[in-house]
């Protein structure tokens, strides 16, 4: 999963599936122990 931005401590990964469909593009923001999940519709 590579980090595509990081700023303030916080880092934006994006996931994609190899095999198979995954769910709608979305992404993941983890900042220290928390982590955000956001679709990009």
């Amino acid at each position: 999963m590579p980090i595509i931005s990081s700023f303030y401590g916080i880092l934006i990964y994006i996931y994609r599936e190899l095999n198979g469909s995954h769910h709608t593009p979305h992404f993941h923001a983890k900042y220290s122990e928390f982590e955000g999940v956001y679709d990009m519709d």
